[in-house]
């Protein structure tokens, strides 16, 4: 069921995305101002991209790194050009930043630039000293940049006299124009060095030293301290500017394992020979990853570009080592008894209703969290308004509603749409709730528990097995019986026992103990003659009972024979309750018969052969005497010596040969009937199987079998035969009857999947 809830559900998210997409071939990059390298390295990569990938990419010009965080977040740009403190600034930003970002390749490493008109590098000292005497005009692109706010950040750590400061923003032409006009005496940059200016004669560079730049580094974060032109004792502020893009709109490319290379493969472009080079050294400086894209989300192609992936490879080997390591200890400490060997069914009985109750959390908190996404994606793009909420990658989103939910701090971030804002009331609540219910279900399942190993738990399936009678060899037999049926039968018999107290029982056996953990035996706690204690195991709806000597003292007979009253009394009076189905299958003969005749199979252990006709008159259908077994057994081998052995072979289970049943009326057997017992024989044989016995089956009108001995000898008499089980016929009558549809046959072969095969291919 959970499957195809998921596969439905997944089938409805993508026809609404497919529904509502957007133009999937428009792709926009952010790049910067109008003559600055943003914009030109934009315009390279949009070329280069729409020859590779067939999709149209259009860069458009903006303010720098700051605005372009913001376009990608508003959705008005899918890829950027931004500088790595800007990114990380955002990145970091609970309330108001991007997430669901990643980058694309390292473009080129930009130094903060203060050009000046003058014969030689100025020293920053002299450019404070420069401001106190005179007003001094300097130039921005933009007062929205990235430039101009750390250029105030400097100015206020450096003490600069502002008043004398008159702030230009123009284009990076304009600016030049006035530079070279002496309009402007000074132009601020945070980028490559710009060739039109250091081209002009008489145009140097302003320079920090040492102790001014790791004052600012230390105060204005993810910045580093540079050289100035290679310059050892001239310093500037530092950072590099990645290309990235949005997560979502990279996947919906056709072939994103372009997206690097593509870039790389012109070398006699002066763009692309920046870009290649520093790849090239991110890859030989491996401290880079660490110091400059750590922290930061990595397209996978990077990674393989940078030699990442045998890094993950071995990382994961080391993981998986562990994990192995961990579990060998477990299996040792295991063998070693000295950690409880514990069964994975056991596990899932005792706990599936966690595992089930964590397994139904988990599928409704991702249907919500999917259809809150869905949601608010429908939302913005009928209403035009995006909700922060899509900012976010998957990873932030399930952190952010974790922290949401258990502190209730949204960090400013909610949904627009009423169908967004339902499924996130519904998993804030659904955690709590669900935590609830699962524990819960756990102290229900706790009392459950504890009422089934006291024996209190009424037993609600049919065709088990109902044991009464405790002693010595019991716990050996239910053990026996167990293991028998699933090795030689391929079934799981569950076993009922009818015991004063269980409890005891339980703890003083740990096989009994697991078994009864495994629910493959259960007990009820009572008196077998007290009719509640009958009820409580359903042995009216019981395959067979089978009533155990509880000691070798005729008092234990008696006591057999006393249960095996009160059973058929109770099921005599239990079988008046239930109404005649008359069935409509006609396969084989069905008898008439008395509705309150013998309705469950007892077998009875005694002591004293002088009990058996009192206990089948008390409808006990096989009655055996163990002690007259043991001496009719050794005076059969003291006669015909061997036959002990032989009745070892025939009676112990053994991987050679054991018994099983053919029923002739399974559809399947249907060449078995109509046949003699010779005529059976030697086909059977010929397939290895040997016939031991022809068992006569008899129906009622309600197709049930019926096992009233009364009835049966009544029916037997009717066919002119003496016996129900036919083993080596003597008669005429027994050797002349032929097989009918309700027969069964009693044979003795290896084992019951081989037994199918090997009557398929007898043939007469």
């Amino acid at each position: 069921m959970s499957i195809k809830f998921n596969l439905f559900y997944f089938i409805l998210f993508f026809v609404f995305l497919s529904c509502y997409s957007q133009n999937e071939n428009q792709y926009i990059i952010a790049s910067g101002g109008r003559g600055g390298n943003y914009i030109k390295v934009g315009s390279y990569i949009s070329k280069q991209y729409n020859n590779t990938f067939n999709s149209n990419f259009t860069s458009i010009e903006t303010n720098g790194s700051i605005d372009n965080i913001e376009l990608l977040k508003n959705n008005f740009a899918d890829f950027a050009i931004v500088q790595r403190n800007v990114l990380l600034n955002s990145l970091y930003d609970e309330s108001n930043g991007i997430n669901n970002i990643e980058v694309i390749i390292p473009l080129f490493e930009e130094k903060l630039l203060i050009y000046s008109r003058s014969e030689k590098p100025i020293d920053i000292n002299f450019f404070k000293l420069s401001l106190l005497n005179s007003k001094k005009n300097i130039g921005f692109t933009s007062n929205k940049g990235y430039t101009y706010k750390l250029f105030k950040y400097v100015s206020k750590y450096m003490s600069f006299n502002n008043d004398n400061l008159n702030e230009i923003f123009k284009s990076y032409k304009e600016l030049i124009d006035d530079f070279k006009d002496g309009k402007i005496d000074y132009i601020v940059s945070f980028s490559l060095p710009i060739k039109e200016l250091e081209s002009i004669k008489n145009t140097n560079l302003v320079y920090f030293n040492k102790e001014n730049v790791d004052l600012i580094e230390n105060r204005i974060p993810n910045l580093f301290g540079t050289t100035l032109k290679d310059n050892e004792n001239q310093y500037t502020l530092g950072s590099w500017t990645f290309f990235i893009g949005d997560k979502n709109k990279i996947k919906k490319l056709k072939h994103p394992e372009n997206l690097v290379k593509t870039l790389c493969n012109i070398t006699e472009n002066p763009i692309s020979n920046i870009i290649t080079t520093s790849l090239s050294k991110y890859k030989t400086n491996k401290k880079w990853n660490n110091k400059y894209l750590k922290g930061i989300p990595i397209h996978k192609n990077l990674i393989e570009e940078l030699g990442y992936v045998q890094n993950n490879f071995y990382r994961n080997l080391f993981i998986l080592s562990i994990f192995i390591f961990i579990i060998l200890i477990i299996r040792y400490l295991t063998k070693k008894h000295i950690l409880p060997n514990i069964s994975y069914l056991y596990l899932w009985i005792r706990f599936k209703h966690i595992i089930l109750g964590i397994l139904i959390l988990i599928g409704l908190y991702f249907f919500s969290i999917q259809t809150l996404i869905i949601s608010e994606s429908l939302f913005y793009k009928d209403m035009g308004i995006k909700s922060q909420l899509l900012n976010l990658s998957n990873k932030d989103l399930h952190f952010w509603l974790l922290i949401r939910n258990l502190t209730g701090n949204d960090s400013g971030i909610f949904p627009l749409s009423a169908v967004g804002k339902l499924m996130l009331s519904f998993s804030s609540y659904l955690i709590w709730i669900g935590t609830i219910l699962i524990a819960v279900s756990e102290y229900i399942a706790y009392q459950i528990s504890k009422k089934r190993k006291r024996g209190l738990m009424p037993i609600k399936f049919e065709n088990h097995i109902v044991i009464i009678g405790w002693n010595d060899t019991t716990n050996n037999f239910i053990k026996e019986t167990i293991n028998s049926a699933k090795q030689y039968n391929n079934k799981s018999e569950k076993i009922v026992c009818i015991v004063p107290f269980s409890e005891k029982i339980i703890e003083t056996d740990k096989v009994l103990k697991e078994l009864h953990s495994l629910k493959n035996l259960y007990f009820v706690s009572g008196r077998t003659r007290d009719k509640n204690t009958l009820e409580l195991a359903n042995i009216h709806k019981a395959n067979s009972v089978v009533l155990l000597a509880e000691d070798n003292s005729s008092d234990a007979d008696e006591r057999t024979l006393l249960r095996a009253l009160a059973i058929s009394r109770f099921c005599r009076l239990k079988s008046k309750e239930i109404v005649d189905v008359i069935t409509t299958n006609n396969q084989y003969k069905k008898h008439k018969v008395d509705k309150y005749i013998d309705s469950i199979y007892i077998i009875a252990e005694i002591n004293d052969s002088q009990y058996k006709i009192d206990l089948l008159d008390a409808d006990v259908n096989e009655v055996i005497v163990t002690s007259s077994y043991g001496k009719s057994i050794i005076t059969q081998t003291m006669l015909n010596h061997g036959v002990s052995k032989v009745l070892d072979e025939i009676l112990q289970f053994n991987e050679y040969n054991e018994f099983y049943i053919i029923d002739l009326a399974n559809p399947k057997n249907i060449h078995l009937q109509n046949k003699t017992f010779d005529e059976l024989l030697l086909p059977l044989r010929k397939q290895k199987i040997l016939l031991i016995a022809i068992k006569v089956i008899y129906h009622d009108e309600n197709d049930n079998i019926i096992i009233d001995s009364d009835e049966i000898n009544r029916l037997l008499f009717n066919d002119n035969l003496q016996r129900d089980v036919i083993v080596n016929p003597i008669t005429d009558d027994e050797i002349n009857r032929k097989t009918d549809e309700d027969d069964q046959l009693i044979v003795f072969t290896t084992n019951k999947k081989d037994l199918v095969k090997q009557v398929g291919k007898v043939v007469f």
